[in-house]
């Protein structure tokens, strides 16, 4: 036998045995399946076991017992609750794919159990997958457009839930690089002079988000943009609230001439 011959005979055996152990793990017994003969409550050991897998950050093994929950005992009291660890499981592994399989858990539960107690959990969750998978402002903000309309819909839906404060947190920290990210882009506009480009997009985020926290920025860029456009009655109220809601901005000084030129040039 030529060693070409041996190769492929010996991948032929390395495949086989591939195929073996495949067979082997999805027809046979696994350790998921071992729940102790003549346990009174299956659903409740399945469900602490996964939970105890979970600790331990064994993700495979904990989803394998949630589901067997979710699949199988489809009256037991744990389900819901084995349905919500389950997403968990694949939130806390992390990992745009995972985070994926996240929000698909968390979106089923709500279609099946809408009316159920752990529905706004759910929905805070899907906020939480989305904010975990969020990028830096001068990338793609997909993902914060997702967490920002999660959050909103959580806090238009659940006005009592307990993690109203935590989703209100989440949701000023998406809305803040939602604004970075637009305001990066005005910045690039008025570094080129586009100065109507500059005006249209500040002026958007300041309709959109007034709470924004980087707002000095906005009045000064947009206030500069106005004046190099002629238009300093325009300018000059943006260079005053500037001063008035900041007084430690980095802009508080460049805006204070500002304002004392634009009131020279109007006397």
């Amino acid at each position: 036998m030529n060693l070409t011959t041996y190769g492929r005979s010996l991948s032929g055996i390395y495949f086989l045995a591939a195929i073996s152990l495949i067979a082997s793990i999805s027809c046979g017994p696994t350790v998921y399946d071992n729940i102790p003969e003549g346990h009174p409550q299956p659903d409740m050991y399945l469900f602490e076991t996964g939970q105890a897998a979970m600790e331990d950050r064994k993700w495979i093994r904990a989803r394998a017992l949630f589901r067997r929950i979710v699949d199988t005992f489809p009256q037991s009291p744990y389900r819901f609750d084995a349905k919500i660890e389950l997403g968990r499981c694949y939130y806390l592994q992390g990992g745009l794919v995972s985070l994926i399989e996240a929000r698909n858990e968390f979106e089923e539960f709500l279609r099946f159990f809408p009316t159920n107690a752990r529905a706004d959990y759910a929905q805070y969750l899907i906020g939480m997958t989305y904010l975990e998978a969020t990028l830096d402002p001068d990338r793609d903000q997909s993902q914060t457009q997702g967490a920002i309309e999660a959050f909103n819909i959580f806090l238009d839906t659940y006005p009592e839930s307990q993690y109203r404060d935590d989703a209100g947190i989440a949701l000023r920290s998406v809305r803040d690089l939602h604004g970075e990210s637009e305001l990066r882009v005005a910045r690039f506009y008025f570094e080129h002079r586009w100065w109507p480009g500059t005006i249209k997009r500040l002026r958007q985020l300041l309709e959109d988000d007034p709470e924004f926290s980087s707002l000095d920025s906005v009045y000064y860029y947009l206030a500069e943009s106005l004046v190099r456009m002629n238009s300093e009655a325009e300018a000059l109220p943006y260079f005053e609230r500037l001063i008035d809601e900041f007084a430690s901005s980095e802009w508080t000084t460049a805006a204070t001439t500002r304002i004392a030129e634009l009131k020279r040039s109007t006397s």
